[in-house]
């Protein structure tokens, strides 16, 4: 039953910070502490991680993140020189959505943002032939 009681305190990322006792009772106090690995803890994200990369072209829209109604956490990263637009859900167009700047421009979904649908991207190089690579890393 201890070994229970400790393992349920580390999972929420707590931490006994003091105790009281009066008229019989014993309170234990409790301190939140993220690097105990909490629930709310982006570092417990590591199993079930997935990386991809994905050429998106400059002529159509690309799917660059599948629907995914599991999904706790995303980042794309744009890894080109040029800018690639994201779209949620819809399809991407040149200078419509968000725009993820070339050389590491990223965009991060999280519990605060979940997003579980779809996301498209287009680049925005001047030949049509071309593509830039985004990195999809989801959990």
């Amino acid at each position: 039953m201890k070994n229970i009681i400790k393992d349920i305190i580390k999972d929420f990322g707590l931490s006994i910070c003091g105790v009281l006792v009066g008229a019989g009772i014993v309170f234990i106090l409790f301190q939140y502490n993220s690097s105990l690995g909490g629930a709310s803890d982006p570092n417990r994200l590591q199993s079930g991680i997935t990386t991809s990369r994905v050429n998106v072209a400059s002529a159509s829209s690309t799917e660059i993140l599948a629907k995914n109604t599991a999904r706790e956490y995303a980042l794309i990263v744009n890894t080109c020189n040029d800018e690639v637009f994201v779209a949620l859900e819809d399809t991407a167009s040149k200078n419509f959505g968000f725009m993820l700047t070339g050389n590491g421009g990223s965009y991060e979904i999280n519990p605060d943002n979940l997003w579980i649908g779809a996301g498209n991207g287009i680049a925005s190089t001047s030949n049509a032939n071309d593509y830039c690579k985004v990195t999809v890393t989801e959990k």
